[in-house]
């Protein structure tokens, strides 16, 4: 299930990547920096490629394993990079296919439902200067909020296809769009998460800043190092670029430059995409479990102080 990690550990180990300088402001050595950039650009040639051979790619239109998910990686690295500001007009010609021809699940989560196409669009759309259809997109998830916070609906509170899904999406809309959401719907989502008798998933992030659960976050940490090269291949979902966030995470809340190393290593593997015999994933250029979230993980590495786990952190 995963293969040996025979990786040097140890930030001050033989073959590191780290520069002398380690702060939550980089702490990669330049040269390792270009070539994480410089894999970015190659694997983003080999996905656009990809995309051009198999229009079925267009079909589905979530952000988890479709359209919506690219879309999301290439409006993501339009606004990290000033290498990648053409994949914004790219974007949006999918968003714009996706929502004349994809297929709308009317589900109102950000990861696994429309709503996560809607997003990406209203902030491409205003990105580029379209008011009207900006408006639209925001009607369109607005239209869910009944549904939503009615506690009969039979939603479930997760975040791939239930409420935390919405709130998330409530939330990056607020974060790029300047608060267009009206706090109290924002709140009455949280209400309703509440009232269902579980909590929302952002607030397990504030309960992890707890020092009694560093030790086992570290212990963590020491388990995805030895066991965490999968054989399911370089995704985020049940794969090495997933896997890496956790060093991040750890990384975030201790500066311990080992995270960091630890880090820096699974990206050096995943920088080798389709040299190490691993599995086929069912869809090989989405978000989550395929090659756009390999792009979008060596991307984010880049500046590991600003380096979120897609869709699910802002």
């Amino acid at each position: 299930r995963h293969f040996k990690n025979t990786f040097p550990d140890g930030s001050l180990s033989e073959g590191h990547f780290l520069s002398d300088t380690l702060d939550l402001s980089g702490g990669l050595l330049e040269e390792f920096r270009k070539h994480l950039g410089d894999s970015v650009y190659h694997l983003i040639l080999k996905l656009q490629d990809a995309i051009e051979h198999d229009p079925s790619t267009l079909q589905d239109v979530s952000v988890y394993t479709g359209i919506g998910g690219i879309a999301y990686l290439y409006l993501h690295l339009g606004l990290t990079s000033s290498r990648h500001q053409h994949l914004l007009k790219e974007a949006e010609k999918m968003v714009d296919i996706a929502l004349e021809k994809g297929r709308l699940s009317k589900r109102p989560s950000f990861l696994c439902g429309d709503v996560g196409l809607f997003c990406v669009a209203a902030v491409l759309y205003k990105m580029h200067n379209r008011e009207t259809d900006v408006k639209k997109m925001v009607q369109l998830i607005e239209n869910f909020h009944p549904v939503v916070i009615d506690l009969k609906s039979g939603l479930p509170d997760e975040i791939l296809y239930g409420r935390s899904g919405y709130l998330y999406a409530l939330l990056y809309l607020n974060k790029h769009l300047g608060g267009i959401i009206q706090e109290g719907h924002i709140m009455e989502v949280v209400q309703a998460i509440l009232a269902s008798g579980k909590r929302g998933a952002h607030e397990s992030y504030e309960v992890l800043k707890s020092q009694e659960y560093l030790e086992p976050a570290r212990k963590a940490s020491d388990v995805v190092w030895e066991r965490g090269l999968l054989t399911k291949g370089y995704g985020i979902c049940h794969g090495v670029a997933g896997n890496a966030y956790t060093f991040l995470s750890v990384y975030e809340m201790t500066h311990d430059p080992n995270q960091l190393h630890r880090t820096a290593q699974f990206a050096k593997f995943c920088s080798d995409y389709g040299k190490h015999g691993c599995r086929h994933p069912d869809r090989p250029l989405s978000l989550f479990e395929g090659l756009a979230g390999t792009i979008y993980f060596l991307n984010d590495l880049q500046n590991p102080s600003a380096a979120k786990f897609p869709a699910f952190a802002l």
